[in-house]
Protein backbone atom coordinates (compact mmCIF):
# COMPACT_ATOMS: atom_id res chain seq x y z
CA UNK A 1 0.00 0.00 0.00
CA UNK A 2 2.90 2.34 0.60
CA UNK A 3 3.76 2.30 -3.12
CA UNK A 4 0.13 3.10 -4.00
CA UNK A 5 0.09 6.00 -1.56
CA UNK A 6 3.32 7.38 -3.01
CA UNK A 7 1.98 7.15 -6.53
CA UNK A 8 -1.32 8.85 -5.66
CA UNK A 9 0.52 11.66 -3.85
CA UNK A 10 2.79 12.22 -6.85
CA UNK A 11 -0.04 12.09 -9.38
CA UNK A 12 -2.34 14.39 -7.45
CA UNK A 13 0.46 16.92 -7.17
CA UNK A 14 0.09 17.31 -10.93
CA UNK A 15 3.55 15.94 -11.74
CA UNK A 16 2.57 13.46 -14.44
CA UNK A 17 6.09 12.93 -15.78
CA UNK A 18 7.44 12.53 -12.26
CA UNK A 19 4.72 9.99 -11.47
CA UNK A 20 5.76 7.86 -14.43
CA UNK A 21 9.39 8.01 -13.30
CA UNK A 22 8.30 7.00 -9.79
CA UNK A 23 6.33 4.05 -11.14
CA UNK A 24 9.32 2.97 -13.21
CA UNK A 25 11.44 3.09 -10.05
CA UNK A 26 8.94 1.15 -7.97
CA UNK A 27 8.44 -1.50 -10.64
CA UNK A 28 8.53 -5.13 -9.60
CA UNK A 29 9.69 -4.16 -6.12
CA UNK A 30 6.29 -2.73 -5.25
CA UNK A 31 3.97 -4.47 -7.72
CA UNK A 32 3.87 -8.24 -7.38
CA UNK A 33 2.85 -10.76 -10.02
CA UNK A 34 -0.71 -10.67 -8.66
CA UNK A 35 -0.76 -6.89 -9.10
CA UNK A 36 -0.20 -6.95 -12.86
CA UNK A 37 -3.65 -5.54 -13.70
CA UNK A 38 -3.07 -2.68 -11.30
CA UNK A 39 0.36 -1.92 -12.72
CA UNK A 40 -1.00 -1.85 -16.27
CA UNK A 41 -3.81 0.50 -15.23
CA UNK A 42 -1.33 2.94 -13.71
CA UNK A 43 1.01 2.72 -16.70
CA UNK A 44 -1.88 3.20 -19.11
CA UNK A 45 -3.00 6.41 -17.38
CA UNK A 46 0.46 7.92 -17.06
CA UNK A 47 1.37 7.17 -20.67
CA UNK A 48 -1.96 8.67 -21.77
CA UNK A 49 -1.47 11.98 -19.96
CA UNK A 50 2.15 12.07 -21.10
CA UNK A 51 0.92 11.91 -24.70
CA UNK A 52 2.06 8.34 -25.44
CA UNK A 53 -1.29 7.13 -26.73
CA UNK A 54 -0.20 3.96 -28.53
CA UNK A 55 1.68 2.81 -25.42
CA UNK A 56 -1.25 3.75 -23.20
CA UNK A 57 -3.66 1.74 -25.29
CA UNK A 58 -1.37 -1.31 -25.20
CA UNK A 59 -1.18 -1.25 -21.40
CA UNK A 60 -4.93 -0.82 -21.07
CA UNK A 61 -5.62 -3.67 -23.49
CA UNK A 62 -3.33 -5.92 -21.43
CA UNK A 63 -5.19 -4.93 -18.27
CA UNK A 64 -8.59 -5.57 -19.88
CA UNK A 65 -7.58 -8.97 -21.18
CA UNK A 66 -6.35 -10.03 -17.74
CA UNK A 67 -9.53 -8.71 -16.09
CA UNK A 68 -11.61 -10.78 -18.53
CA UNK A 69 -9.48 -13.86 -17.83
CA UNK A 70 -9.79 -13.47 -14.07
CA UNK A 71 -13.55 -12.99 -14.24
CA UNK A 72 -13.73 -16.16 -16.29
CA UNK A 73 -12.29 -18.07 -13.32
CA UNK A 74 -14.25 -16.07 -10.72
CA UNK A 75 -15.80 -19.12 -9.10
CA UNK A 76 -12.43 -20.77 -8.52
CA UNK A 77 -10.99 -17.43 -7.39
CA UNK A 78 -13.81 -16.74 -4.92
CA UNK A 79 -13.57 -20.21 -3.43
CA UNK A 80 -9.80 -19.85 -3.09
CA UNK A 81 -10.47 -16.69 -1.08
CA UNK A 82 -11.87 -18.93 1.69
CA UNK A 83 -8.30 -20.03 2.33
CA UNK A 84 -6.17 -16.95 1.64
CA UNK A 85 -6.62 -13.24 2.11
CA UNK A 86 -8.11 -11.31 -0.82
CA UNK A 87 -4.93 -9.26 -1.13
CA UNK A 88 -2.98 -12.40 -1.95
CA UNK A 89 -5.15 -13.15 -4.97
CA UNK A 90 -4.61 -11.68 -8.43
CA UNK A 91 -6.11 -8.20 -8.59
CA UNK A 92 -8.98 -8.51 -11.05
CA UNK A 93 -9.87 -4.81 -11.15
CA UNK A 94 -13.13 -3.20 -10.11
CA UNK A 95 -15.96 -2.98 -12.62
CA UNK A 96 -15.75 0.81 -12.77
CA UNK A 97 -12.05 0.48 -13.54
CA UNK A 98 -12.83 -1.94 -16.35
CA UNK A 99 -15.21 0.63 -17.86
CA UNK A 100 -12.62 3.42 -17.61
CA UNK A 101 -10.22 1.34 -19.70
CA UNK A 102 -12.56 1.63 -22.69
CA UNK A 103 -13.06 5.37 -22.22
CA UNK A 104 -9.31 5.98 -22.18
CA UNK A 105 -8.84 3.72 -25.19
CA UNK A 106 -11.56 5.60 -27.06
CA UNK A 107 -9.68 8.85 -26.48
CA UNK A 108 -6.37 7.29 -27.50
CA UNK A 109 -7.99 6.05 -30.71
CA UNK A 110 -9.15 9.61 -31.49
CA UNK A 111 -5.64 10.90 -30.86
CA UNK A 112 -4.34 8.21 -33.22
CA UNK A 113 -6.92 9.12 -35.89
CA UNK A 114 -8.96 5.91 -35.71
CA UNK A 115 -12.54 7.08 -35.16
CA UNK A 116 -14.07 3.67 -35.83
CA UNK A 117 -11.98 2.09 -33.07
CA UNK A 118 -12.92 5.00 -30.80
CA UNK A 119 -16.62 4.32 -31.40
CA UNK A 120 -16.21 0.65 -30.55
CA UNK A 121 -14.42 1.46 -27.28
CA UNK A 122 -17.00 4.08 -26.27
CA UNK A 123 -19.83 1.63 -26.88
CA UNK A 124 -18.04 -1.11 -24.96
CA UNK A 125 -17.99 1.14 -21.88
CA UNK A 126 -21.77 1.46 -21.89
CA UNK A 127 -22.26 -2.20 -22.82
CA UNK A 128 -20.33 -3.30 -19.73
CA UNK A 129 -22.46 -1.13 -17.46
CA UNK A 130 -25.71 -2.17 -19.12
CA UNK A 131 -24.88 -5.86 -18.56
CA UNK A 132 -23.31 -5.59 -15.12
CA UNK A 133 -26.28 -7.01 -13.21
CA UNK A 134 -26.68 -9.91 -15.64
CA UNK A 135 -23.00 -10.70 -15.35
CA UNK A 136 -23.14 -10.92 -11.56
CA UNK A 137 -26.44 -12.80 -11.50
CA UNK A 138 -24.68 -15.61 -13.34
CA UNK A 139 -21.69 -15.51 -11.00
CA UNK A 140 -23.88 -15.54 -7.87
CA UNK A 141 -25.86 -18.52 -9.14
CA UNK A 142 -22.69 -20.48 -9.86
CA UNK A 143 -21.14 -19.60 -6.51
CA UNK A 144 -24.26 -20.70 -4.68
CA UNK A 145 -24.08 -24.11 -6.36
CA UNK A 146 -20.33 -24.50 -5.81
CA UNK A 147 -20.08 -23.36 -2.18
CA UNK A 148 -20.04 -26.45 0.05
CA UNK A 149 -19.46 -24.40 3.22
CA UNK A 150 -22.92 -22.81 3.23
CA UNK A 151 -25.41 -23.64 5.99
CA UNK A 152 -28.84 -22.41 6.92
CA UNK A 153 -27.19 -19.66 8.96
CA UNK A 154 -24.78 -18.57 6.22
CA UNK A 155 -25.39 -15.14 4.67
CA UNK A 156 -25.83 -16.60 1.20
CA UNK A 157 -24.49 -15.26 -2.06
CA UNK A 158 -26.03 -12.20 -3.66
CA UNK A 159 -25.22 -9.03 -5.51
CA UNK A 160 -26.00 -5.40 -4.90
CA UNK A 161 -27.69 -2.93 -7.22
CA UNK A 162 -26.76 0.32 -8.95
CA UNK A 163 -28.59 3.08 -10.78
CA UNK A 164 -25.65 3.37 -13.22
CA UNK A 165 -26.77 1.76 -16.47
CA UNK A 166 -24.53 3.36 -19.08
CA UNK A 167 -21.61 5.75 -19.51
CA UNK A 168 -22.52 9.40 -20.18
CA UNK A 169 -19.01 10.14 -21.39
CA UNK A 170 -19.10 7.11 -23.68
CA UNK A 171 -22.31 8.37 -25.29
CA UNK A 172 -20.88 11.88 -25.57
CA UNK A 173 -17.79 10.59 -27.37
CA UNK A 174 -20.00 8.57 -29.73
CA UNK A 175 -22.04 11.71 -30.42
CA UNK A 176 -18.91 13.71 -31.28
CA UNK A 177 -17.51 10.99 -33.53
CA UNK A 178 -20.77 10.39 -35.42
CA UNK A 179 -21.22 14.12 -35.86
CA UNK A 180 -17.72 14.51 -37.31
CA UNK A 181 -18.44 11.63 -39.69
CA UNK A 182 -21.63 13.31 -40.90
CA UNK A 183 -23.86 10.60 -39.46
CA UNK A 184 -26.43 13.05 -38.15
CA UNK A 185 -29.10 10.59 -37.05
CA UNK A 186 -26.59 8.55 -35.06
CA UNK A 187 -25.16 11.72 -33.54
CA UNK A 188 -28.61 12.91 -32.46
CA UNK A 189 -29.42 9.52 -30.90
CA UNK A 190 -26.14 9.39 -28.99
CA UNK A 191 -26.50 12.96 -27.74
CA UNK A 192 -30.01 12.22 -26.48
CA UNK A 193 -28.70 9.07 -24.78
CA UNK A 194 -25.94 11.13 -23.20
CA UNK A 195 -28.40 13.61 -21.72
CA UNK A 196 -30.76 10.90 -20.45
CA UNK A 197 -27.92 8.84 -19.00
CA UNK A 198 -26.38 11.84 -17.27
CA UNK A 199 -29.70 12.75 -15.66
CA UNK A 200 -30.36 9.17 -14.52
CA UNK A 201 -26.83 8.49 -13.22
CA UNK A 202 -26.41 11.76 -11.36
CA UNK A 203 -29.87 12.93 -10.25
CA UNK A 204 -28.33 15.29 -7.72
CA UNK A 205 -26.27 17.10 -10.34
CA UNK A 206 -27.26 19.39 -13.15
CA UNK A 207 -25.96 19.18 -16.69
CA UNK A 208 -25.08 22.83 -17.19
CA UNK A 209 -26.34 23.97 -20.59
CA UNK A 210 -26.60 21.84 -23.68
CA UNK A 211 -23.22 20.96 -25.12
CA UNK A 212 -24.89 20.75 -28.49
CA UNK A 213 -26.36 24.25 -28.09
CA UNK A 214 -23.05 25.72 -26.96
CA UNK A 215 -21.25 24.06 -29.82
CA UNK A 216 -23.76 25.45 -32.26
CA UNK A 217 -23.37 28.92 -30.78
CA UNK A 218 -19.60 28.74 -31.12
CA UNK A 219 -19.97 27.65 -34.73
CA UNK A 220 -22.47 30.40 -35.41
CA UNK A 221 -25.15 28.07 -36.69
CA UNK A 222 -28.03 26.14 -35.22
CA UNK A 223 -27.16 22.68 -36.54
CA UNK A 224 -26.30 20.14 -33.81
CA UNK A 225 -22.90 19.43 -35.31
CA UNK A 226 -19.94 18.84 -33.01
CA UNK A 227 -16.84 20.94 -33.59
CA UNK A 228 -13.47 19.74 -34.79
CA UNK A 229 -11.79 20.24 -31.40
CA UNK A 230 -12.82 18.24 -28.34
CA UNK A 231 -12.00 20.18 -25.17
CA UNK A 232 -11.57 18.03 -22.08
CA UNK A 233 -10.80 19.03 -18.52
CA UNK A 234 -10.16 15.99 -16.33
CA UNK A 235 -10.23 16.68 -12.62
CA UNK A 236 -10.51 15.32 -9.13
CA UNK A 237 -9.43 11.95 -7.84
CA UNK A 238 -10.84 8.47 -8.02
CA UNK A 239 -12.00 7.00 -4.71
CA UNK A 240 -9.49 5.12 -2.59
CA UNK A 241 -10.29 2.06 -0.50
CA UNK A 242 -10.42 1.96 3.28
CA UNK A 243 -10.88 -0.97 5.61
CA UNK A 244 -14.07 -1.55 7.60
CA UNK A 245 -13.38 -3.93 10.48
CA UNK A 246 -15.70 -5.68 12.93
CA UNK A 247 -14.71 -8.00 15.81
CA UNK A 248 -17.28 -10.24 17.44
CA UNK A 249 -16.10 -11.95 20.65
CA UNK A 250 -17.18 -15.35 21.88
CA UNK A 251 -19.18 -15.61 25.09
CA UNK A 252 -16.08 -16.54 27.10
CA UNK A 253 -14.10 -13.71 25.45
CA UNK A 254 -11.35 -16.18 24.59
CA UNK A 255 -11.58 -15.79 20.84
CA UNK A 256 -13.21 -13.49 18.34
CA UNK A 257 -14.17 -13.38 14.71
CA UNK A 258 -12.68 -10.52 12.75
CA UNK A 259 -14.32 -9.29 9.56
CA UNK A 260 -12.47 -6.87 7.30
CA UNK A 261 -13.96 -5.61 4.05
CA UNK A 262 -13.15 -2.60 1.86
CA UNK A 263 -15.32 0.40 1.15
CA UNK A 264 -14.68 3.40 -1.06
CA UNK A 265 -13.62 6.76 0.32
CA UNK A 266 -14.39 9.77 -1.84
CA UNK A 267 -11.93 12.64 -2.21
CA UNK A 268 -13.90 15.89 -2.44
CA UNK A 269 -12.89 18.22 -5.24
CA UNK A 270 -12.65 22.00 -5.16
CA UNK A 271 -13.54 22.18 -8.86
CA UNK A 272 -16.85 23.97 -9.44
CA UNK A 273 -16.66 24.73 -13.13
CA UNK A 274 -14.27 24.64 -16.10
CA UNK A 275 -13.95 26.89 -19.13
CA UNK A 276 -11.64 27.33 -22.11
CA UNK A 277 -10.29 30.57 -23.51
CA UNK A 278 -9.44 30.26 -27.20
CA UNK A 279 -6.80 32.51 -28.71
CA UNK A 280 -7.26 34.90 -25.80
CA UNK A 281 -10.62 36.15 -27.03
CA UNK A 282 -13.30 33.45 -27.06
CA UNK A 283 -14.54 31.89 -23.82
CA UNK A 284 -16.31 28.53 -23.94
CA UNK A 285 -17.99 26.82 -21.00
CA UNK A 286 -17.01 23.18 -20.39
CA UNK A 287 -19.89 21.53 -18.48
CA UNK A 288 -19.51 18.36 -16.47
CA UNK A 289 -19.81 15.35 -18.78
CA UNK A 290 -19.25 12.49 -16.34
CA UNK A 291 -18.55 11.94 -12.67
CA UNK A 292 -16.33 8.85 -12.54
CA UNK A 293 -15.98 8.96 -8.74
CA UNK A 294 -19.75 8.83 -8.20
CA UNK A 295 -20.05 6.06 -10.77
CA UNK A 296 -17.33 4.10 -8.96
CA UNK A 297 -19.17 4.33 -5.63
CA UNK A 298 -22.43 3.08 -7.11
CA UNK A 299 -20.98 0.34 -9.31
CA UNK A 300 -18.83 -0.97 -6.45
CA UNK A 301 -22.01 -1.78 -4.52
CA UNK A 302 -22.89 -4.50 -7.05
CA UNK A 303 -19.88 -6.64 -6.11
CA UNK A 304 -19.56 -5.65 -2.46
CA UNK A 305 -22.05 -8.25 -1.11
CA UNK A 306 -19.89 -10.97 -2.69
CA UNK A 307 -16.81 -9.55 -0.96
CA UNK A 308 -18.67 -9.47 2.37
CA UNK A 309 -19.99 -13.03 2.04
CA UNK A 310 -16.51 -14.26 1.17
CA UNK A 311 -15.04 -12.50 4.22
CA UNK A 312 -17.72 -13.91 6.55
CA UNK A 313 -17.14 -17.48 5.40
CA UNK A 314 -13.35 -17.16 5.55
CA UNK A 315 -13.39 -15.56 9.01
CA UNK A 316 -15.84 -18.12 10.36
CA UNK A 317 -13.66 -20.99 9.13
CA UNK A 318 -10.63 -19.38 10.80
CA UNK A 319 -12.57 -18.96 14.03
CA UNK A 320 -13.64 -22.61 14.05
CA UNK A 321 -10.06 -23.69 13.39
CA UNK A 322 -8.80 -21.41 16.17
CA UNK A 323 -11.22 -22.86 18.70
CA UNK A 324 -10.36 -26.40 17.66
CA UNK A 325 -6.67 -25.59 18.01
CA UNK A 326 -7.20 -24.26 21.53
CA UNK A 327 -9.08 -27.38 22.58
CA UNK A 328 -6.39 -29.64 21.16
CA UNK A 329 -3.62 -27.63 22.84
CA UNK A 330 -5.46 -27.65 26.17
CA UNK A 331 -5.93 -31.42 25.95
CA UNK A 332 -2.25 -31.97 25.19
CA UNK A 333 -0.52 -29.27 27.24
CA UNK A 334 -3.10 -27.99 29.69
CA UNK A 335 -4.13 -24.39 30.30
CA UNK A 336 -0.74 -23.04 29.21
CA UNK A 337 -1.11 -24.75 25.87
CA UNK A 338 -4.58 -23.31 25.39
CA UNK A 339 -3.37 -19.78 26.18
CA UNK A 340 -0.47 -20.12 23.75
CA UNK A 341 -2.76 -21.46 21.01
CA UNK A 342 -5.18 -18.59 21.59
CA UNK A 343 -2.33 -16.08 21.32
CA UNK A 344 -1.07 -17.63 18.08
CA UNK A 345 -4.59 -17.73 16.68
CA UNK A 346 -5.24 -14.10 17.57
CA UNK A 347 -2.01 -12.94 15.94
CA UNK A 348 -2.77 -15.00 12.83
CA UNK A 349 -6.28 -13.52 12.64
CA UNK A 350 -5.01 -9.95 12.88
CA UNK A 351 -2.26 -10.47 10.32
CA UNK A 352 -4.22 -12.43 7.74
CA UNK A 353 -7.75 -11.07 7.93
CA UNK A 354 -7.26 -7.70 6.27
CA UNK A 355 -9.24 -5.93 3.57
CA UNK A 356 -7.86 -5.75 0.04
CA UNK A 357 -7.24 -2.03 -0.44
CA UNK A 358 -5.68 -2.16 -3.89
CA UNK A 359 -7.15 0.28 -6.41
CA UNK A 360 -6.31 2.41 -9.45
CA UNK A 361 -4.53 5.43 -7.98
CA UNK A 362 -4.16 7.54 -11.14
CA UNK A 363 -7.76 7.37 -12.32
CA UNK A 364 -9.34 10.85 -12.56
CA UNK A 365 -12.56 11.60 -10.70
CA UNK A 366 -14.52 13.51 -13.36
CA UNK A 367 -14.36 15.10 -16.78
CA UNK A 368 -15.68 18.40 -18.13
CA UNK A 369 -15.87 18.95 -21.83
CA UNK A 370 -17.10 20.71 -24.93
CA UNK A 371 -16.46 20.86 -28.65
CA UNK A 372 -15.63 23.93 -30.73
CA UNK A 373 -15.05 24.52 -34.40
CA UNK A 374 -11.74 26.21 -35.28
CA UNK A 375 -10.33 27.14 -38.70
CA UNK A 376 -7.07 25.64 -40.02
CA UNK A 377 -3.95 26.86 -38.25
CA UNK A 378 -2.42 26.82 -34.78
CA UNK A 379 -4.62 27.87 -31.87
CA UNK A 380 -3.93 28.57 -28.22
CA UNK A 381 -6.41 27.03 -25.81
CA UNK A 382 -6.23 27.90 -22.12
CA UNK A 383 -8.29 25.60 -19.92
CA UNK A 384 -9.23 27.10 -16.57
CA UNK A 385 -10.58 25.46 -13.41
CA UNK A 386 -12.64 27.52 -10.95
CA UNK A 387 -13.66 26.90 -7.33
CA UNK A 388 -16.96 27.77 -5.66
CA UNK A 389 -15.88 31.38 -5.15
CA UNK A 390 -15.27 31.70 -8.90
CA UNK A 391 -11.53 31.90 -8.28
CA UNK A 392 -9.18 30.37 -10.87
CA UNK A 393 -7.43 27.48 -9.11
CA UNK A 394 -5.62 26.04 -12.11
CA UNK A 395 -5.02 26.86 -15.76
CA UNK A 396 -2.96 25.26 -18.46
CA UNK A 397 -2.29 26.29 -22.04
CA UNK A 398 -2.56 23.81 -24.89
CA UNK A 399 -1.87 24.34 -28.58
CA UNK A 400 -3.73 22.54 -31.34
CA UNK A 401 -2.89 22.46 -35.02
CA UNK A 402 -5.96 22.26 -37.24
CA UNK A 403 -5.18 20.72 -40.59
CA UNK A 404 -7.07 21.52 -43.81
CA UNK A 405 -8.70 18.06 -43.68
CA UNK A 406 -10.58 19.19 -40.54
CA UNK A 407 -9.47 16.14 -38.52
CA UNK A 408 -10.89 15.84 -35.00
CA UNK A 409 -8.38 17.05 -32.39
CA UNK A 410 -8.34 16.83 -28.60
CA UNK A 411 -7.11 19.54 -26.23
CA UNK A 412 -7.09 18.24 -22.67
CA UNK A 413 -5.73 18.94 -19.22
CA UNK A 414 -5.79 17.30 -15.82
CA UNK A 415 -6.06 18.97 -12.43
CA UNK A 416 -6.41 16.76 -9.33
CA UNK A 417 -7.93 19.54 -7.17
Amino acid sequence: MEAQNQLRASFTSGDIAGSQQLLDQLGARAYRTQDQVLLNLELGTLHYFNGNHAESKAYFISAEEEIDRLFGISVERNLRAFLVNDGELEYQGEDYEDVMINLFNALSAIHLGDLEAATVEARRASFKLENLSIRYDGLVETLSRSDTTSTDTSPGWGRGSTNIQASPFGHFLSYVIFSRQGREDNARIEFDRFQRTFSRNFPGQRFIESSRGTTAAVQGRGAPEAGNVLLLGFGGQAPSKVSNELRIYSNDLRTYIKYAVPSLRQHPTSIQRVEAVINGTQTVSMPLLDDFATTAESVFQVRRPIIITRAIIRSTLKHVANRAGQRAAASEFGEGGRILARLVGTIATELTEVADLRSWQTMPGRVHGQTVHLPPGTHEIKIRYFDRTNRIIHELVQHVDISPDNKLQIAETFFPG
